[in-house]
């Protein structure tokens, strides 16, 4: 097990283990989705979405492209609490998201707004992360 705080290199080390770069890697936070790893003569990759759909894909390049598209964080969306809208809206509400629910994880946050943002902007970004998602079906 790999663990440690956000934007500390973990991805870069499990890349360095591996010796090859198949996790998502940045100076800022990137990744942002539990990833287990296990020994194999092949790279192949099994995903399990919040709703219960499973997918598969196999060869680096494959691999590669769909952690950048589905564990990596846009930029647009590092100055908020991806991990915590992930896991109190997204997986929870398996696609039924509740008004009330988006307003009370606002409010829950509005502390941990670390970039300081302006308020507005950090609502918006909240919002927009969570309709993105919910409309491209990736929760």
């Amino acid at each position: 097990m790999v663990a440690g705080e956000a934007k500390n290199g973990k991805s870069t080390f499990i890349n360095a283990f591996l010796g090859a770069e198949i996790l998502p890697m940045d100076v800022k936070q990137c990744t942002s989705a539990l990833i287990e790893i296990n020994y194999g003569t092949a790279i192949i990759l099994e995903a399990e979405y919040a709703d219960g759909r499973k997918l598969s894909k196999s060869g680096q390049e494959q691999v590669q492209q769909f952690l950048k598209e589905h564990a990596a964080i846009k930029d647009d969306y590092r100055s908020i609490l991806v991990t915590a809208i992930n896991n109190e809206i997204l997986i929870k509400s398996k696609g039924q998201i509740r008004e009330s629910e988006v307003k009370d994880l606002i409010y829950g946050v509005k502390d941990d707004n670390i970039y300081n943002l302006s308020p507005d902007d950090f609502k918006e970004r909240i919002r927009r992360y969570i309709n993105e998602k919910r409309i491209n079906g990736k929760t």
